[in-house]
């Protein structure tokens, strides 16, 4: 008997004996994400580069139903083509997996429940799966089993009204949508830290009448990986002339000594302190 996979091959998820932990190469398909960059070692010694690790809500395609499976701790590889689920990842949460004739089935160990299927296709076990795309008014809903333990928001009315860019009527909303039980609408909002200091009025900076009294610095990142195995870039520019100093960065932390060297630099050159 022959079964046929029935995923888009763009969105196919390959379950991987060999990876250590779940990656993706699609940025948009994380529900929380976090910038973390990390090295990971490819099955042909090769080194590549994960930017951020998240959580990932997916669609398993059972046989009788539909069913949400959250993977957390993701890694992002934005170089890989496809998409991997860690075998030994998936073992450690307490599942187990069966191999039949022509796929691997993924059961809860403790009850036997059955949560996902991959089916034996062009010599690889493709998931029978579909990533859950974060919609801005619709909050991930609660899901059955997760493959690896992280923290989860503290409430379904606080990831909404962070998705929806910090609006003060989130509660009206979600009561329209219909798509809410009561029991989560009446959750309580945190205090908002976003909220709070995107209302503060800012002073504007202003340009100084003597040179390098006035410094302002951002910085920038993370980009590809540069020839010197750059990640970031920060600027050192000064309010009076206008001239801006791009130092590149490997990593964030750098970013003080790169100002200590612009520092004894232009006080050199132009004979002012900083």
């Amino acid at each position: 008997m022959t079964t046929k996979s029935k995923v888009k091959k763009e969105s196919e998820w390959y379950l991987d004996s060999a990876a250590t932990s779940h990656m993706s190469c699609n940025r948009l398909w994380f529900s929380e994400f976090q910038d973390m960059p990390s090295e990971v070692l490819l099955a042909d010694d090769s080194i590549t580069r994960a930017t951020g690790i998240g959580t990932i809500i997916l669609t398993m395609h059972l046989p009788t139903k539909k069913l949400n499976i959250t993977l957390r701790r993701v890694l992002f590889v934005q170089t890989l083509k496809k998409n991997f689920l860690s075998v030994p990842k998936v073992t450690q949460s307490g599942c187990i997996i069966i191999n039949t004739d022509t796929m691997l089935e993924i059961r809860l160990s403790s009850t036997e429940e059955l949560l996902a299927l991959a089916i034996f296709t062009r010599g690889l076990y493709v998931m029978q799966c579909s990533p859950v795309i974060p919609f801005i008014g619709i909050p991930a809903q609660p899901t059955a089993q997760a493959l690896a333990t992280s923290e989860t928001p503290s409430s379904v009315m606080d990831l909404l009204h962070q998705r929806l860019g910090h609006i003060g009527i989130v509660r009206a909303i979600a009561q329209s949508s219909q798509l809410l039980s009561r029991e989560e609408l009446s959750q309580q909002l945190r205090f908002c830290t976003g909220c709070a200091q995107g209302k503060q009025h800012r002073l504007k900076i202003g340009r100084s009448s003597v040179p390098v009294q006035l410094i302002t610095s951002d910085i920038c990142g993370p980009f590809p990986t540069s020839l010197s195995g750059a990640l970031y870039f920060s600027t050192f520019n000064d309010s009076h002339s206008r001239r801006t100093v791009v130092a590149f960065l490997k990593r964030k932390e750098q970013v003080l000594a790169k100002f200590r060297t612009f520092k004894s630099t232009v006080m050199k050159e132009i004979g002012l302190p900083i």
